[in-house]
């Protein structure tokens, strides 16, 4: 997967809870979407977001270490 094709399969969920929210059906493949697939869609653009940002190179949380030099 290519951050590229992430960014598109996000784009496309954002536009999927777009028509959604203003209660149009979304169809994306043989799949149609609705008003009860809110909480489907939001994981999905949740997945996505993660995706991207894997991809770009940040998990979105930072890490810190500490070092104690030890004589032996």
């Amino acid at each position: 997967m290519t951050l590229e094709e992430a960014k598109k399969h996000l784009q496309a969920w954002l536009d999927a809870e777009l028509k959604v929210s203003q209660g149009q059906e979304f169809s994306m493949g043989s799949r149609r979407l609705a008003m009860p697939d809110l909480p489907y869609i939001a994981d999905r653009i949740n997945y996505w977001e993660q995706e991207v940002k894997r991809l770009e190179g940040g998990s979105g949380r930072r890490r810190t270490f500490y070092v104690v030099p030890m004589d032996r």
